[in-house]
């Protein structure tokens, strides 16, 4: 996903914005991934939506500090008043 034929800049930071509205079917193998992917220098930013998320998991997911990089939408009708919030991680990131 993030290789230069698929468009990734080396110049730029890679960023993951994920979404979900529950909890992975797998939760040791998705803490691993994500493990990995941090590893390899990719940034996590996860947005809860409703309320069936697994907290633990997705703040284990999402990059420190947590209370930066996680959000959260009560629905998915409230998911556009989160886009300012995630543009803002994403493209002011260091």
């Amino acid at each position: 996903m993030f290789t230069f034929p698929a468009g990734d800049r080396p110049d730029a930071p890679n960023f993951a914005v994920l979404i979900t509205d529950g909890a992975s079917n797998n939760s040791l193998r998705t803490i691993s991934e994500a493990f990995l992917a941090k590893r390899s220098d990719i940034h996590f930013v996860v947005i809860g939506v409703g309320q069936l998320v697994k907290l633990g998991e997705l703040y284990t997911l999402a990059n420190y500090p947590y209370s930066a990089n996680y959000l959260s939408a009560t629905n998915v009708s409230a998911l556009p008043n989160l886009t300012q919030a995630t543009l803002d991680l994403v493209c002011n990131s260091k």
